[in-house]
């Protein structure tokens, strides 16, 4: 009879874990892939302006619900469940990041309205991490998205304040560094003529 030793039965539990983790993120990614365009896709509000959770978004929702509701049933350890979320949510931002980045490449799809429907289409998925107690994970990982979210859902109007801003400090600071090297040269000359008079 073959005996494994502490060690041995470690390292082989360690495998099946990983293994087990790779196989949980493989089918909830793919029960997501389909859905995930909805977020970019679906309206978020009602024809009276109300925000609304599309069908499109539900589903992701409920995908993510399902996940977080089979980790919790099997008593799979916090850790564990926190690191296939925080891959979830890696592969979320990655898909809808580069599909926006595609549909953006002609233009039409950049505008204020699609940049509000999408924000509030990724606040819903936020909203549903933060009850989860997943919020800071969702964060992280959703940076980059949300980020050009938040860039797209801005007005015109402010994204040309900031520019004027921008420019307008850049041209400060062009005089204030003018300034500074004649106010220095000045005070290096000084130096010179008080030393060139002792």
């Amino acid at each position: 009879c073959f005996e494994w030793s502490d060690q041995h039965q470690h390292q082989h539990q360690e495998r099946c874990v990983l293994l087990g983790s790779c196989v949980c993120v493989c089918v909830f990614g793919q029960m997501l892939y389909p859905l995930l365009p909805g977020v970019l896709d679906s309206h978020a509000f009602s024809d009276s302006g109300q925000l609304q959770v599309s069908s499109q978004v539900r589903r992701v929702l409920d995908v993510c619900s399902q996940s977080l509701r089979l980790l919790r049933a099997f008593d799979v350890h916090p850790d564990i469940s926190a690191q296939l979320f925080s891959y979830l949510f890696f592969f979320i931002n990655a898909l809808l990041f580069n599909l926006l980045m595609e549909r953006g490449s002609g233009g039409a799809f950049y505008c204020w309205s699609r940049g509000v429907q999408v924000r509030a289409n990724l606040d819903l998925l936020m909203d549903w991490a933060h009850g989860a107690g997943l919020a800071d994970l969702a964060h992280t990982y959703l940076l980059k998205l949300s980020s050009a979210v938040n860039l797209l859902a801005t007005p015109k109007e402010n994204l040309l304040q900031v520019l004027l801003l921008q420019q307008e400090l850049v041209w400060s600071s062009e005089i204030i560094n003018r300034k500074y090297y004649s106010l220095k040269d000045k005070a290096s000359r000084t130096q010179r003529l008080s030393h060139g008079h002792r």
